[in-house]
């Protein structure tokens, strides 16, 4: 059945504006080449010697038949496959969507979309382990390298992106180089993730307060700057109070403050330097947004997540990634729009953008529909409704996609490709995240002090990024 996948093609991008080649959905397939090699190769940071602490060999309870039953064809030669994704009930009908998007488009292939809970990437590892991982999935960059280290988990679609000569150029450098670890292909691109600031507009004119500016990098829109407006738009008390502003509490939403600011959590060459001042400087800005000028809620104020407070017209402005934008784009009674991170004393700001790429399971019973799924995830089609920003150039600066809605500046997200930064590639990134996240929960929630979470954290990071976690 694999050879009936191979002889058929499929779009993998239609009529883009920077002229990238259209590919017939039953075209020959092009002599092989050489495919684009990253620019730079990423740095191991921590080369895996050995699984990550608690790592596990036996599949989750009730996962034991996932890609066996994915992977059998139907009677009639139709080939099925799964892909799997987590996200609110908002982005799950997304990528359902996608998913339909592929089973209209051909027949050789069925795909079945999964649902995941949000916190699955331990459960992944899990599957993985177990040999009963979704043929499918959708990735991060920063969880690539933990997935080939352990047990190389993922397909390798080096040759196959060779054999149907892959056009680099339409995606940002970042971008491409993010697709390999060591060398090889693991995955493809999909959509990206600029994370912006959210704002209501109407409670900006309420209290008679500018809006922020359209643009990155506007030496106006400074940290005093955004303090000062946050000020102006918190008001009221108990539980109607407003808070001018509410943030992400994962800890990688910390990245373009600290990178503005001209620090880093871990630096190029996968060292740990979290306890630099310019880096714990960022740490302590935010968390005095409340701690000392008391614009931002702590847990106790939202109970619901930072979500639900915007979304109740609770918090003026509130920071997220633009998988969002899928959300807000529901929203009936929030007027909202999208601004820039603030310039950091550096003059320059920098941004997180998630790399959403999707990854194939090693073990999956039909690598080259595997492939075919992939290719489809990184189409035209599938990508203009991406949650945020398509990853491919030509389909992002396209006046389809700049004009989704007519209120909303879609410009941001594709100003933010040119000053996004890769966030820490290790092959322990789920322990590391893990031990982070919960320090930083608990300096959000005044439970601890920066200077405390920086001292308590640099050996037991160090030792993770060493594989000794």
């Amino acid at each position: 059945m694999a050879r009936i996948v191979s002889r058929r093609r499929f779009v993998l991008g239609a009529a883009l504006a920077s002229g990238a080649a259209l590919l017939a959905a039953c075209g020959q397939v092009a002599a092989p080449t050489a495919v684009p090699p990253p620019t730079a190769t990423p740095s191991a940071a921590g080369a895996a010697t050995k699984p990550a602490a608690g790592a596990t060999t036996q599949p989750a309870a009730g996962a034991t038949t996932v890609a066996a039953a994915a992977g059998a064809p139907k009677a009639t030669g139709v080939i099925e496959i799964t892909f799997a994704s987590h996200g609110d009930q908002s982005e799950q009908d997304f990528y359902k969507k996608a998913v339909e998007r592929f089973n209209q488009k051909q027949s050789a292939i069925h795909a079945t979309f999964q649902a995941e809970p949000t916190n699955n990437w331990q459960k992944y590892l899990t599957l993985m382990a177990g040999g009963t991982m979704y043929d499918t999935f959708r990735n991060e960059e920063k969880r690539v390298a933990e997935f080939v280290e352990r047990g190389a988990q993922l397909l390798d679609v080096t040759d196959k992106a060779q054999k149907d000569k892959i056009d680099k150029e339409d995606f940002p450098p970042t971008v491409w180089d993010e697709f390999f670890w060591k060398g090889k292909m693991y995955g493809f691109g999909h959509d990206l993730s600029p994370a912006v600031i959210f704002y209501n507009r109407k409670l900006f004119k309420d209290k008679g307060v500018p809006p922020p500016p359209t643009k990155w990098g506007d030496p106006k829109w400074d940290w005093n700057a955004f303090v000062d407006t946050a000020k102006k738009l918190t008001f009221g008390d108990g539980p109607q109070k407003v808070f001018g502003f509410v943030g992400n509490t994962w800890w990688v939403y910390m990245h373009p403050w600290i990178w503005s600011n001209g620090g880093q959590i871990v630096d190029d060459n996968g060292k740990l330097t979290i306890d630099q001042p310019e880096t714990v400087e960022a740490f302590q800005f935010y968390a005095d947004l409340n701690g000392i000028h008391h614009v931002m809620p702590v847990a106790a104020d939202m109970t619901n997540g930072p979500a639900q407070l915007y979304e109740s017209q609770r918090a003026a402005m509130y920071i997220n990634n633009t998988s969002y934008t899928i959300r807000a784009r529901q929203l009936k009674d929030v007027d909202w729009e999208m601004a820039p991170y603030p310039t950091g004393k550096t003059g320059k700001v920098f941004d997180r953008v998630p790399n959403n790429l999707c990854s194939a399971y090693a073990k999956t019973p039909h690598p080259d529909a595997a492939w075919e799924y992939l290719k489809h995830m990184a189409s035209k089609e599938a990508t203009f409704d991406a949650r945020g920003m398509p990853s491919r150039i030509s389909v992002a600066r396209s006046d389809d996609f700049l004009k989704r809605t007519p209120n909303q500046n879609w410009q941001l997200l594709v100003d933010a490709g040119p000053i996004r930064r890769t966030e820490p590639r290790t092959p322990y990134f789920n322990l590391f995240d893990d031990t982070l996240r919960a320090a930083w929960e608990s300096v959000q929630n005044g439970n601890k002090t920066v200077k405390d979470m920086i001292a308590e954290m640099k050996p037991k990071l160090t030792k993770i990024l060493e594989g000794q976690g």
